[in-house]
């Protein structure tokens, strides 16, 4: 039988800074590179974090925030709508789970979507 006290525990010190600290951060970059520490903290071997956000802008399709261990602060990147019509987007996980097929999706031809996790 799995041991599920310290996940528990893990996930209620998470729950609490997010309900708690992740509540000070006025810009989305330094909240997604502040919880991605946080993670780290908790022992959970955090290597990259992205963050994508979907927007109703005229102009943009979304906004993705990165953090990358040993790396300071959080790039961002803002994808405009011309983005969709491109065969990195269309063969990308991004496209499945953005067309509703949930984060296990893959594109045709691929294995899924978080390949560089394993065990999971």
């Amino acid at each position: 039988m799995h041991d599920t006290s310290l996940t528990t525990a893990v996930d209620d010190s998470l729950s609490t800074w997010l309900l708690t600290a992740g509540w000070e951060f006025e810009a989305v970059a330094e909240l997604v590179e502040a919880f991605s520490r946080e993670l780290v903290r908790e022992g959970i071997p955090v290597i990259r974090l992205r963050l994508t956000l979907r927007t109703l802008h005229p102009q943009l399709v979304g906004i993705t925030y990165t953090w990358e261990s040993g790396k300071d602060g959080v790039d961002r990147f803002e994808a405009p709508h011309s983005i969709l019509a491109t065969d990195d987007y269309r063969n990308s996980p991004y496209a499945a789970i953005f067309e509703g097929a949930g984060g296990d999706a893959a594109p045709a031809g691929r294995a899924g979507c978080r390949p560089g996790i394993s065990g999971a």
